[in-house]
């Protein structure tokens, strides 16, 4: 499959479900819930806006990007998944573009809590100040998002192998998320557990690099660590996949309907 046809299909994946509605409304609810709680915590604890306005876009995006994995079990429950992966076509850029282009939706989440943040407050932030940290704001947008899409298609390969996805999910879901930085702690338990993780997680260095906007040199130690995990999911991610997709159209072992 050529870069050009891989696009044309998740562009028409990309269309087909902006007209649903349904990841559209995730990452908006997720997005303006974080805001709220995020500018009330701002009033109550004189927290840092910025850094605030960075977690709530994370949550938005984090939230968005995730549920994108469910579009497998969607096309299974819908009986369209044995048609996708039976098809003439590469059954992993097929799925690749159908996951990504809903994780695309997860976009939205940074650009529309910077919206949020902008309405006039005392918990607010202004325009000078979102613009002085955008060139940093929109690379680890970036990087945050292939770090969450890395994650997605591992989970979406759950969807794939079982049914009974969902019951597995929390293994990675949990320490992913408790451990990604998002909502930091102070203890030196856990401190030393996300160093471990920075290695393992690769929303842990993503958040990083979002969080230390005021440090140039942790922000480019955690960048290149960021990519580095990042293809090591994507690689292992590859590598399963191959042995799947292999025992579902040779050995007929994998349940598609």
């Amino acid at each position: 499959m050529t870069p050009a046809r891989f696009l044309r299909i998740a562009w028409f994946e990309l269309r087909q479900f902006a007209s649903v509605g349904y990841f559209a409304q995730t990452v908006i609810f997720a997005t303006l819930s974080a805001c709220i709680v995020q500018r009330l915590g701002v009033l109550a604890w004189h927290a840092d806006p910025y850094l605030c306005f960075l977690r709530s876009a994370a949550i938005g995006m984090w939230t968005s990007a995730i549920s994108a994995a469910g579009i497998i079990g969607f096309e299974r429950s819908k009986g369209t998944l044995v048609y996708l992966v039976s098809g003439k076509t590469d059954i992993l850029l097929t799925l690749t573009a159908l996951v990504s282009s809903v994780a695309t939706f997860s976009l939205l989440s940074f650009p529309l809590a910077g919206l949020v943040w902008l309405i006039p407050g005392r918990s607010g932030l202004t325009l000078s100040a979102l613009l002085a940290h955008l060139p940093a704001l929109l690379t680890g947008m970036i990087l945050f998002w292939l770090a969450s899409l890395s994650i997605t298609y591992v989970l979406a390969l759950l969807s794939v192998i079982t049914p009974r996805a969902l019951a597995y999910e929390g293994l990675i879901l949990t320490p992913a998320l408790f451990f990604s930085g998002i909502f930091p702690s102070q203890s030196p338990i856990y401190q030393k557990l996300q160093m471990v993780f920075t290695f393992l997680l690769p929303t842990t260095p993503a958040t990083t690099f979002l969080y230390a906007y005021a440090q140039p040199g942790v922000m480019i130690r955690s960048g290149i660590i960021c990519l580095a995990v990042t293809g090591l999911w994507l690689l292992g991610a590859r590598l399963v996949a191959g042995r799947v997709f292999k025992a579902m159209r040779t050995l007929g072992t994998v349940e598609v309907i």
